[in-house]
């Protein structure tokens, strides 16, 4: 698919990895109808049609058969793979979750969601929450249907690719596909790697001290933003190539079309920040009256925003997700403590220092991408406007939005690999306009991490130098890389243009220190585990149980249980519990209960864990789904089992009846629950 859509001229790392984006896009419409019409097969079956399709048709196959790969610099793959470096050190968090317990262990708490909602898009379509089967599922859910389908198709467990396999991949395969991005654009192949380089180690300038990069770019404990991070820079490279002519508009919209929808489902975070930087480019092209690319950037962000449209309606529920505006506020107060050393509001003069003071490094780190919008050669270019437009709104969404878990933060996740390549592709022009000397890019790599190091150095001020201190240090470290580009440029004789791409260059180059820091600061995590009972955990053989539940139940079968806080029961609690849904695969009638479209209007006050029950918005349900594993009878059997309801999970920490025959006979116990299996006819 991939080759039927690039030009002639390419690269076989190109292939495979945009290939790869396409895949994980066509997996997802693949699972679906393998789900609706409830054969298996189909979900390996559909990517396999789409592809033998594209063969049979004459032109389409000469176009496939007829792409040539061109080598790339023999060093260009092992320098884009040190990329990798920060987001295998965090796959180490993933991998170090214990999926073999033995003993209590306490997972991160997002993991059994995430194996949950994996089966859940197994169970039926359109897909509910495993934890509250009564509603249908509002998320970006692409990700896991990709999962499910793997899973499906490869006979491996669910967690076992959540876990171990996608990390590993992923870790590897997106910044590899941000390098190649990279090449499109600049048509450098050396703007590659340092673009994968930029967007995964230096990203992160700040003169006052280390910013710890413990969830790197590509983080394994997000698995939607892994997958959704490959689909969009897939979907990126289309653009690039649809509006500078490259490819046929026509014959590339199906592709575009597949990655717009996917892109959408996968992240929310995604497609509101490609969409913004869109209309930027198309707004830009009329206003320097370039119709000639107009109309396929117009056509393109229309059909961006409409996609946009229909995914928020349709698989997001209409809702907000518990993001509000906020213009600064919960910026400020989350960022001031570790510049100021305490709590400022915006409205202040410090408030609005630490504004400009947070957002300042990654302006400067970004000097080159700038140079794009004033540059003759590619401030008409709308891909310079997609790149610039899409990181600002991604920045921006940071300052201005909020949200009680901080999951705003992912506009700018989204917006990173823009802004990366952005600022490579600027540096680039800077370089090559002030002559392309070799003795620049080496100032300018040299320069950067030497001033940000002495600056440090020299100021010491740990994690709260203060308003002074903060503007010190940004005084210090631009007055050092100024005099160590000036120096370069008058020794290469290359003037103000060297000075400016010296100067830029060593801005990019200077995230190596904090990086540096974080590598060495590294410790590998271990799992929690315990022969002692642990609030908050699961017991090895609770696990096993619920999967032999697994096993032993039919696709569509409902579980009922008494336990919905993540610890000791207690009202208000962590409703964060997906246990049963994780490792029996199965809906669950109410297990917990939040990140739900019902409770996101609740955020702002309560966060996304703790709630009261009576803040469960189907009181009836809560009673009936309660009332009979306290109480049971053979009215609430009868109801339990019209509504789906076939297993029973008994957890003995929480309010359970003595006995539930006649109505519910005992098949299974583990170390803290029983498994029964509901006879309402007794």
């Amino acid at each position: 698919m991939w080759r039927l859509v690039r030009p002639e001229r390419g690269w076989l790392v190109e292939d495979v990895v945009m290939g790869l984006g396409i895949g994980l896009a066509l997996a997802v419409p693949g699972h679906v109808l393998a789900v609706v019409v409830g054969v298996p097969a189909l979900g390996i079956a559909l990517p396999l049609l789409v592809g033998a399709s594209v063969l049979a048709v004459p032109a389409a196959r000469a176009r496939v058969l007829s792409r040539r790969c061109e080598p790339l610099p023999w060093l260009w793959g092992a320098a884009t793979s040190v990329s990798a470096l920060l987001p295998a050190l965090g796959a180490w968090d993933a991998w170090a979750q214990r999926l073999d317990v033995r003993g209590w262990t306490v997972q991160y708490v997002d993991l059994p969601y995430h194996s949950a909602l994996a089966h859940a898009v197994s169970e039926r379509f359109p897909p509910h929450y495993p934890q509250v089967a009564a509603e249908r599922l509002t998320y970006h859910w692409f990700a896991h249907a990709w999962t499910a389908q793997v899973s499906a198709v490869s006979d491996t467990g669910v967690d076992q690719l959540l876990w171990r396999f996608n990390p590993a991949l992923l870790a590897v395969v997106v910044p590899l596909a941000t390098a190649v991005v990279a090449v499109r654009i600049t048509g450098r192949a050396w703007a590659g790697p340092a673009a994968a380089a930029v967007a995964f180690l230096l990203l992160d300038v700040r003169p006052w001290g280390v910013s710890g990069l413990s969830n790197p770019l590509a983080s394994p404990m997000s698995p939607t933003q892994q997958f959704g991070l490959l689909v969009l820079l897939t979907l990126l490279a289309v653009l690039v190539l649809r509006w500078r002519g490259e490819v046929g508009a026509r014959a590339s919209l199906p592709v575009l079309l597949l990655l717009l929808v996917v892109t959408g489902g996968s992240k929310g975070s995604m497609l509101p920040v490609l969409v913004a930087g869109a209309v930027a480019a198309a707004g830009v092209l009329l206003l320097v009256r370039r119709r000639d690319a107009l109309r396929v950037v117009g056509a393109d962000a229309l059909l961006a925003g409409v996609t946009l449209l229909v995914l928020n309606r349709l698989m997001f529920g209409g809702g907000d997700g518990g993001v509000s505006l906020d213009l600064g506020a919960d910026y400020v107060a989350t960022r001031s403590p570790g510049l100021l050393g305490r709590e400022v509001e915006l409205g202040s003069a410090l408030g609005v220092l630490v504004l400009v003071l947070a957002t300042l490094p990654l302006v400067l780190a970004l000097l080159g991408g700038l140079a794009l919008a004033v540059d003759r050669g590619t401030r008409t270019d709308p891909v310079t406007w997609l790149l610039l437009g899409g990181g600002v709104a991604g920045v921006g969404a940071v300052v201005a939005l909020t949200h009680p878990g901080g999951s705003q933060g992912y506009f700018y996740k989204a917006a990173e690999p823009l802004l990366a390549l952005a600022g490579v592709w600027g540096t680039v022009v800077l370089w090559e306009r002030a002559g392309a000397r070799p003795r620049l890019v080496l100032a300018g790599v040299v320069t950067g991490p030497v001033a940000l190091q002495a600056t440090l150095l020299a100021f010491d001020h740990g994690r709260a130098p203060g308003a002074g201190g903060a503007l010190l240090s940004v005084a210090a470290l631009l007055a050092l890389v100024a005099a160590g580009a000036y120096a370069a440029s008058r020794a290469s004789g290359a003037g103000r243009a060297g000075f400016v791409a010296t100067a830029a260059l060593a801005l990019l180059a200077a995230g190596v220190v904090p990086t540096a820091h974080a590598v060495a600061e590294w410790e590998r995590p271990t799992a929690i585990t315990s022969d002692r009972p642990i609030p908050t955990g699961i017991n090895g053989t609770d696990i096993r149980v619920l999967r032999w539940l697994h096993d032993h139940s039919e696709r569509g079968d409902l579980v009922a249980t008494n336990k919905h806080c993540l610890g000791r029961v207690a009202d208000p609690c962590d409703r964060r519990r997906f246990f049963i849904g994780a490792y029996s695969g199965r809906g669950v009638v109410i297990e917990g209960w939040t990140y739900n479209r019902r409770v996101a209007p609740l955020y702002p006050d309560y966060g996304t864990a703790q709630f009261r029950d009576d803040q469960f918005w189907d009181q009836d349900l809560l009673a009936l789904n309660d009332g009979f594993l306290t109480a049971p009878g053979a009215e609430g059997a009868a109801a339990l089992w019209d509504l789906g309801v076939r297993w029973l999970v008994v957890w003995r920490d929480a309010p359970h009846a003595a006995d539930l025959a006649p109505y519910a006979e005992k098949v299974r116990s583990g170390r803290t629950l029983d498994v029964y299996r509901l006879t309402p006819a007794g």
